[in-house]
Order: structure tokens, then sequence, then C-alpha cells
């Protein structure tokens, strides 16, 4: 799974320590945070309107997409995933 955030972005810094939980309770799945203002060529290829946004990915294909700071509806989709 990978989050899209930036520094100067309240939400994100609310959401990114509860991120870093569920990566370590989640150790099989692989977790990535990007940085749009470091990598914006790579949020704009993959479509980045709106932060945070989390995006689920299976054997490179992206198969969902959840964008807000919003832990319980992650977990949903962290379970619903894996």
């Amino acid at each position: 799974m990978r989050v899209t955030c930036a520094v100067w972005c309240p939400p994100c810094q609310y959401i990114k320590p509860i991120f870093r939980d569920f990566a370590k309770d989640l150790p099989e799945a692989a977790f990535i945070e990007v940085d749009v203002d470091e990598s914006d060529e790579l949020s704009a290829a993959v479509g980045i309107r709106a932060m945070p946004t989390f995006q689920f990915y299976r054997n490179g294909k992206k198969i969902d997409t959840m964008t807000g700071a919003d832990p319980t509806g992650l977990k949903r989709l962290l379970h619903q995933h894996k």
C-alpha cells in the first residue's frame, strides 16, 4: 500500500503515525510513504488529486484507492485487501 502526503498537509500529519502503526501490525504487506513535493512526477502519474491518498496494489496493479484521513476506513480496507 502506498500513501501520498505532504509535510504541510494537516490531515496527512494526523494519519501518518496511524499508517505507521498499521505497517507494524501487518509486516507481510509493503507500506510506502510518498511525499508529493518530492515526487511530483510519480504523484501525477498515479493520479493523486487530494491528500492523503492511499493506494492498494496487488501484483503490480492498483486494486483500490482511499482519500482522506479516516483511520477506521483505512483499517477496513487493509483487512479487506490483506
